[in-house]
């Protein structure tokens, strides 16, 4: 579990130490505004609202360093699209992504395992609020600290596409 927990703070560690490099890059390919996404967040875990709010917080940090401005969404599972917001029933597409937040993720051949802590498919970042409870207590860490890195992981995988997951470490690359 140690490990697995290292390997989701080195993600975010990248993130935020390539942040000037990933933000000159960018500059130096368009002078547009800061790129932004809209993140849609469905809770079916039932994660405090405390929790959730400073998981956001520091995602949106994570990712405001590599130049990527974040708009969140809280999007109640329970409630039908009448009922929803608006922004919760837009269609995903390269700026708009989903955070479903699993009590657990199901073992699913080719996808997870009983050890998975997330994963990431099409415009969905998965994430098991159970493994974050469990690695937060094996550290001593708060749940939000291991939800945050989980879900910036898993948001990761979605903005740099197929490939952007070594098997130890980081990317290899120029």
């Amino acid at each position: 579990m140690k490990r697995l927990l290292a390997s989701f703070l080195t993600f975010g560690f990248l993130l935020t130490c390539d942040s000037p490099t990933l933000a000159h890059d960018r500059s130096k390919k368009a002078d547009l505004a800061v790129p932004g996404i809209n993140v849609s967040v469905y809770n079916y875990a039932q994660v405090p609202e405390q929790t959730l709010e400073r998981t956001e917080r520091e995602v949106a940090r994570i990712l405001h360093d590599v130049g990527i401005e974040t708009t969140w969404w809280n999007c109640n599972p329970a409630l039908t699209d009448i009922h929803q917001d608006t922004n919760c029933t837009q269609e995903v597409g390269p700026t708009t992504l989903i955070v479903r937040i699993l009590p657990e993720i199901p073992v699913t051949q080719g996808v997870a395992n009983d050890h998975t802590m997330g994963f990431a498919l099409g415009n969905y970042a998965t994430v098991s609020f159970r493994w974050a409870q469990e690695e937060a207590a094996a550290v001593g860490a708060m749940p939000s600290e291991i939800l945050t890195v989980a879900a910036a992981h898993e948001l990761g995988h979605l903005l740099l596409g197929e490939g952007s997951h070594a098997r130890r470490g980081r990317q290899a690359g120029p």
